[in-house]
């Protein structure tokens, strides 16, 4: 949201400024002086983000190829879907399959786009769209030296397990677990 001229409607909401908060090389952050829907003013922080994709590859004997990955902000490692950020005009499918590839060196084929989603958030922009693959071939990863990323190879059964169980948390994670077990259950 490139804003110029003030005061600026968004929807029920009005900015009456806007100042740059934090100009790093990942993030920019907005801090907004508003008007909220109810009238009163305030501060509205914003985030733009960049849109990203999520991606389960699985095979023919059943598997899912989750990672396991240190997330520095739940200070922990948790267990995701292979994930990224999609370059600017780049397509989403095509992400898709270059973060497979650099964080697993999976290659997968037959991909198909179950979810679109948007984070819990008032902050960020940003969208997730979520993919399921079969895994065609392996060939090396080339992960980044900040990622510390371990593949995870699961049956499917046992990471709907760990949902249950609350030990897979991830939004996209869990969505794609389930629509991969209903397309599944469609063709046996």
């Amino acid at each position: 949201m490139n804003i110029t001229n003030f005061p600026y409607k968004n929807g029920p909401w009005t900015i009456l400024s806007r100042k740059l908060a934090y100009d790093g090389k990942y993030a920019k952050l907005y801090e907004d002086e508003v008007v909220r829907p109810d009238g009163t003013e305030g501060i509205h922080i914003y985030l733009p983000t960049k849109d990203g994709v999520s991606i389960l590859p699985y095979d023919k004997d059943g598997n899912v190829y989750l990672i396991s990955i240190f997330r520095y902000s739940h200070q922990d490692y948790l267990i995701e879907l292979t994930a990224g950020g999609i370059d600017k005009g780049e397509d989403h499918l095509i992400a898709a399959k270059r973060e497979l590839k650099e964080e697993t060196g999976i290659v997968g084929k037959n991909y198909e786009l179950v979810a679109i989603t948007a984070p819990k958030s008032e902050i960020y922009s940003a969208k997730d769209y979520t993919y399921i693959c079969e895994v065609e071939k392996f060939e090396e990863n080339r992960i980044e030296n900040t990622e510390n990323i371990k593949l995870i190879k699961m049956k499917l059964k046992d990471a709907l397990g760990m949902v249950d169980k609350l030990e897979i948390f991830q939004a996209s994670a869990i969505i794609a677990l389930l629509k991969l077990k209903d397309k599944f259950n469609k063709t046996s």
